[in-house]
């Protein structure tokens, strides 16, 4: 019966024994295993401190574009404003020119017509001479609406001087 126990006593012993051998063997599949999870670990936490960085840096990036945007729509308000400024302000000169223009247009009428008034008044002066001047009437006959004298032609209408001794002595010319 000792052999038996013995045998018991070694094999409760073996068993104890592969016990202890198989927690080791675990325990060094642990260790191998949490080494591996330890590794694991800092090249997550290396991955996770790069996009950290990146996410940074596209945040920085983002925020830049934001502000040029924003720059740029300041800007562009900023031109369409003094776009809207300058081209009223042409359509003012454009007004102005167009007024300018008619003034002139009216003021070199009116100096026509004086000068043909002089000239009127100087050539009935020469044809009738002083002394028939002071005793007639002189009336003038004007040309037809709408046509100017041709060229070479006198400029000045038609005169016509009346010899009669009760004369007034007023000229009667055109009306402005």
């Amino acid at each position: 019966g000792e052999a038996r126990a013995g045998e018991s006593g070694s094999s409760a012993g073996d068993v104890e024994s592969m016990a202890t051998i198989s927690e080791s063997m675990e325990m060094k599949e642990l260790l191998v295993q949490m080494s591996f999870i330890s590794a694991e670990l800092d090249q997550l936490r290396r991955e996770c401190k790069k996009l950290q960085k990146e996410k940074r840096k596209s945040e920085a990036m983002s925020q830049k574009l934001s502000n040029e945007l924003e720059f740029s729509k300041t800007i562009q308000s900023s031109l369409e404003s003094n776009v809207q400024k300058m081209e009223s302000h042409i359509q003012k000169l454009e007004t102005e020119k167009t007024k300018i223009g008619q003034q002139h247009e009216q003021r070199i009428q009116e100096l026509e017509e004086s000068v043909r008034d002089l000239s009127f008044f100087l050539e009935a002066q020469s044809k009738l001479g002083d002394h028939e001047a002071k005793d007639g009437d002189i009336i003038v006959v004007p040309n037809p609406k709408g046509k100017k004298p041709r060229p070479g032609a006198a400029s000045a209408p038609s005169v016509a001087a009346g010899g009669s001794t009760s004369g007034s002595g007023k000229k009667k010319g055109r009306k402005r």
